[in-house]
């Protein structure tokens, strides 16, 4: 018995569970419009998000970014907004369990 409670906690941490798919909240990522969408979607969901979405966040944000004729500015917005800090621990956070074609994406993004 006391070894089944040793054990119990160490596999929720090294097995991190997840829902069981992470496609409805990249679903509403495509719906979003603006970056503004984006980040309120980060803000409601920054406890459960797994690393493909905070992935497909900065890629949405990037082609959101990508459509601006002032890019400059744009990007300065992006940065100061306060979602992106929340956004940038989450992908420090996230990065370990992160996949390379993943990874290597938000650090080009992150780049550019």
């Amino acid at each position: 018995m006391f070894r089944l409670r040793a054990i119990c906690p160490f596999s929720w941490r090294v097995f991190h569970f997840r829902p069981f798919s992470c496609e409805p909240l990249i679903r509403q990522m495509d719906q979003c419009t603006d970056e503004e969408q984006v980040f309120n979607l980060i803000e409601k969901n920054k406890a459960i998000l797994s690393e493909k979405q905070v992935g497909y966040a900065f890629n949405t944000l990037w082609q959101f970014q990508k459509q601006k004729t002032s890019l400059f500015k744009s990007v300065e917005c992006i940065r100061d907004h306060p979602q992106f800090l929340t956004l940038y621990n989450l992908t420090t956070k996230k990065m370990e369990f992160m996949n390379d074609d993943n990874l290597v994406n938000v650090l080009y993004i992150t780049q550019q």
